[in-house]
């Protein structure tokens, strides 16, 4: 997130980096905050090195927008460990690549696909989702989805009670 800093007299915007864990049982902790001038890789490792030199050695799972700085960051910290994309963030940019009438035509497929219960239920909504935007034309969506494809089904590798902390229902 980003907030306004006051230095040297100069009031400026400064990223907010911020790291909240789950616990197993499924209670919420600010791991940490640290204020960078943006969200880069630089940036982002040097706070998850602080989060490692106080002891977090993994995650089960990392949730994070597609900023290519936290991307980066998590994969050279933290490396090998499994990655969600945020499936608002996911939900958000599939609309911003719709004008407004058509993003109330589509949100329902997007939210059928995330709503799944099981891996065939994700694909078939997911396959329905592609054909709905197939014979309306809507290719580079489509390519655009199918490059998210692995980020946003992760969840269901994990357990349904911990669903609602991974993502919205």
């Amino acid at each position: 997130t980003y907030t306004k800093v006051r230095e040297e007299g100069c009031v400026r915007p400064s990223a907010v980096l911020i790291a909240t864990g789950v616990r197993e049982d499924g209670y919420r902790e600010i791991l940490g905050c640290q204020l960078g001038n943006n969200e880069s890789k630089e940036n982002w490792k040097e706070f998850f090195q602080s989060l490692k030199r106080r002891g977090l050695c993994r995650s089960e799972l990392w949730i994070s927008d597609n900023h290519d700085g936290i991307i980066g960051a998590i994969d050279e910290c933290f490396p090998g460990q499994l990655r969600q994309r945020c499936v608002v963030h996911w939900i958000r940019n599939a609309l911003s690549k719709l004008s407004m009438s058509e993003q109330k035509k589509y949100i329902y497929l997007l939210k059928n696909v995330i709503n799944s219960k099981t891996k065939a239920a994700f694909k078939l909504e997911w396959d329905t989702m592609i054909n709905k935007l197939a014979s309306d034309s809507k290719y580079k969506l489509i390519e655009w989805l199918e490059d998210s494809y692995e980020e946003i089904i992760v969840y269901l590798d994990f357990p349904p009670e911990h669903w609602s902390k991974i993502k919205p229902k």
